[in-house]
Formats: structure tokens, C-alpha cells, sequence
């Protein structure tokens, strides 16, 4: 895919910290593409560099001693290394996130109203009273029981689902291009995880929005995404259209993650577990990341971190894809 076809374009992403040990890199190596109203999932454990990485789409990451290298173009223009007022001007606006606690994305001293009116006012010339309709259109298109009640209401009154749902509102105000959305169903019982999964999915149909969306629930991308990128220690290891991954998974990292998914039907078997745990990030295996953890590791594994091989899918393991079949069939456990 060339750049020019898509919204977004990564390329050779690298996130890394200054620390007294020395640099850290905690993004390595990302690159991918985001189509116009593509819904684009990024999965993997915690700590897999899956948020640092769309936090550095919009230059969030605070810590002073962060070296944010590599190529984010978005619509054409180059945002690593654009001046404040540039990322300014495209936060909220035209491009807008999705935090992952909907408690801590909103300031608990003012009301909903008040917060999505100013970031409308931010980026628009409206008025106070069209900036205040919009608001209240916004609250009523996320699916916010009474409007005309709600926005007066404080983030502490009201529930987990309906946080999420403003927190939604406050990032289509300004009809962005692109959605960057980090767990958004994180803490929600089944049935909100459900409506907020309708919701995301009708965005880029009423708003024609494309979405970034970050989860470690292989379920939800299932549900919702077109394209998945599997993250595991900062790196992507395998990508593909979602209904190929699921058919096809070519990485021991994911047929762990699959395996671990309970399976409705049929006879009821033990779910497969991932021996041990993720490498630190200053202690990260100078061959592939993965080879501790994973039972079907070789000799050339535990050299050179493995590129992104194209058959049959984008897939960072020198395992044969004529082997991959039967392999995937054995025990994760060691």
C-alpha cells in the first residue's frame, strides 16, 4: 500500500527513554497503515507498547526524557517533530482519543456540558448557543439517556458506561478524521462493553471516521475490527485483515492469545496458558522477544530479532509456513 492511500502512515516508530541505565526503547520498529474509515485493532499483553505508541500520534507522552524517531504522517503532513502549536491545532480537532479511564479523562469539577462545549469552542467559530446544541446533539447520537439533564450533571453522577459515552461525545465534537481509542471498554460490565462496541462501530458510519483501537481482548477485535497488528514487547509480530488472523494465525504469541479465548461451542477442553511472563524492557533478548516463552523456539531464534516475513501474512517468525499447521496444534507449555 503506498502512503498516499492512506490516513495515517507509521513508519519505523521507536519510543524510547532516557533512564541512568541507559536508553530503553519501549517502541521498536512499528510501522503500519490506517486506511480512510478503517477500524484498526492493536492487541497484546500490557506493557506490549501498544498505548505509547498511539499516544505518540499526538505527541502525549509527558515524560521529558522520551525520544519519540521514525515517520507519523497523517494526511500527508509529518507529525514527529511538529512544533506545539501544529499538534495543537490537530488534537481534539482532527484527530481526537479515547482515553482508557473515562473517570480520569474528565476534570470531576466541571459538568459534562461545560468540558465538551469548551473543546468544540477550541477548534470551532460557533457560537455559545450553537457550540451548546451541538453538545447536546453529540450526548444524544452516543446514546446518553436525557441530554438536556445530563450535561449538567458532574462525572462522579454518572455511571461507568455513561463517562465512556461522553468521553465518546467530547472526541467526535469536531468530526475527526481519526479516532484513537485505548481500551475503551475497559471496567465496563458485558452488557455496556456491548453498546460501546455498537457505538464505535457506527462511528465511522454516521462521523466516517477511521479508528485506532488498542485491547488485549482478542473478542473485541473480533467484533468490531478490520485489520489487526499483534504487539509483543514493542514490537508487531504479526498483522493481518481480522478474519484472516483468526483462520490463520501464523505466531506462537498468537496462537497463545487464541488459545487462551473460552470457546462456546463445542466440548469443554482446558484453555491454553502462555508460560512466563514479558522480558523487561532493559533486559530484552537480543534475538526474538518471544523465544523464552515460546515452545517452539530454535537456535536462530535467540540471535537476531526475526523481520516481518510476508507469507502468508505480514508474521516476525522464521518458523516454515508449511510447518505452522501442525506446530499450532501442539501444547504452549513446556
Amino acid at each position: 500500500m503506498s502512503d498516499s492511500q492512506a490516513l495515517l502512515s507509521v513508519r519505523d516508530l521507536s519510543v524510547s527513554f532516557r533512564t541512568r541505565g541507559g536508553l530503553i526503547r519501549a517502541v521498536d520498529g512499528v510501522s503500519f497503515d490506517v486506511l480512510p474509515q478503517q477500524i484498526f485493532g492493536i492487541v497484546g499483553e500490557s506493557g506490549s507498547g501498544k498505548s505509547l505508541t498511539i499516544l505518540s500520534i499526538l505527541n502525549l507522552i509527558g515524560d521529558p526524557n522520551v525520544i519519540i524517531a521514525g515517520s507519523i504522517r497523517f494526511a500527508g503532513q509529518e507529525l514527529v517533530g511538529a512544533p506545539a502549536p501544529v499538534m495543537r491545532s490537530i488534537r481534539g480537532n482532527k484527530i481526537a482519543m479515547i482515553f482508557q479511564d473515562p473517570m480520569t479523562a474528565l476534570t470531576p469539577v466541571h459538568t459534562i456540558g461545560a468540558q465538551i462545549i469548551e473543546q468544540i469552542r477550541q477548534h470551532r467559530q460557533l457560537s455559545a448557543a450553537a457550540a451548546h446544541q451541538r453538545m447536546l446533539d453529540l450526548l444524544d447520537a452516543v446514546g446518553i439517556p436525557d441530554p438536556r439533564q445530563t450535561f449538567r450533571r458532574y462525572p462522579h453522577e454518572l455511571s461507568g458506561g455513561q463517562r465512556q459515552r461522553a468521553v465518546i461525545a467530547m472526541a467526535l465534537s469536531c468530526d475527526p478524521a481519526l479516532l484513537l481509542a485505548d481500551e475503551p471498554t475497559t471496567a465496563l460490565d458485558v452488557t455496556v462493553q456491548a453498546q460501546i462496541l455498537d457505538l464505535i462501530r457506527d462511528l465511522r458510519i454516521k462521523f466516517g471516521s477511521s479508528i485506532i483501537l488498542i485491547t488485549h481482548n482478542l473478542g473485541v477485535v473480533a467484533e468490531v475490527a478490520d485489520q489487526v497488528a499483534v504487539m509483543y514487547s514493542g514490537r508487531i509480530v504479526e498483522q493481518a485483515n481480522t478474519a484472516d488472523l483468526f483462520a490463520n494465525p501464523s505466531h506462537p504469541y498468537s496462537w497463545g492469545l487464541l488459545g487462551s479465548m473460552p470457546v462456546l461451542d463445542g466440548p469443554r477442553k482446558r484453555l491454553a496458558a502462555i508460560p512466563g511472563l514479558p522480558p523487561a524492557l532493559d533486559h530484552r533478548p537480543p534475538g526474538c522477544a518471544f523465544a523464552p516463552r515460546c515452545h517452539f523456539v530454535r537456535a536462530a531464534c535467540e540471535t537476531t530479532p526475526p523481520p516481518l516475513r510476508a507469507a502468508p501474512h505480514p508474521v516476525a517468525c522464521i518458523i516454515d509456513e508449511h510447518e505452522r499447521t501442525s506446530l499450532r496444534m501442539e501444547p504452549l507449555e513446556q
